[in-house]
């Protein structure tokens, strides 16, 4: 893991955020947090700044349950983002680890040793997934000049 993480912290629990924040320099006095409570807010952040990973609850004043990750994704796909969550909350987690957040973390659970990992494990996915991406299209690519070569060979025996 980076030795100096930028971490967006998007929550609108003061008392939480102070915990994660916390929890964050007990792992890595040079890590940083940004710490907004609206999704609205944390967008204009992603737009002004680069951040390592996203952390961010599901219950905001501006965002209901999925539409916060809808919304990280739309502007970045490329970013980690992991779920803050609520106990009695693993339905609602694991929908928003279909909609492309990484991980998720029960609030009442969260110690830097688990906060350590789930960052690390986060950053890693989301470098694969990224490269899968990549990958995939240029695929496509090669696929789609093969099929035009193919055409072009096609129509040259034809004549």
């Amino acid at each position: 893991m980076k030795p100096n993480l930028k971490i967006l912290l998007i929550e609108d629990d003061d008392a939480f955020a102070y915990i994660i924040q916390r929890t964050v320099r007990k792992i890595g006095e040079e890590h940083s947090v940004r710490h907004v409570e609206r999704i609205s807010t944390a967008l204009q952040e992603l737009a002004a700044d680069e951040f390592d990973v996203i952390l961010t609850d599901l219950t905001l004043p501006d965002a209901t349950k999925l539409e916060a990750i809808h919304s990280l994704q739309a502007f970045n796909r490329d970013l980690p983002v992991i779920v803050l969550t609520s106990m009695g909350s693993q339905r609602l987690s694991e929908k928003a680890l279909q909609a492309g957040a990484q991980d998720y973390m029960v609030k009442d659970l969260v110690t830097p040793q688990l906060l350590e990992r789930t960052l690390r494990h986060a950053i890693e996915r989301q470098k694969v997934v990224v490269e899968n991406t990549r990958l995939i299209a240029e695929l496509e690519t090669q696929q789609k000049r093969s099929e035009e070569h193919t055409s072009e060979l096609q129509s040259h025996l034809n004549l």
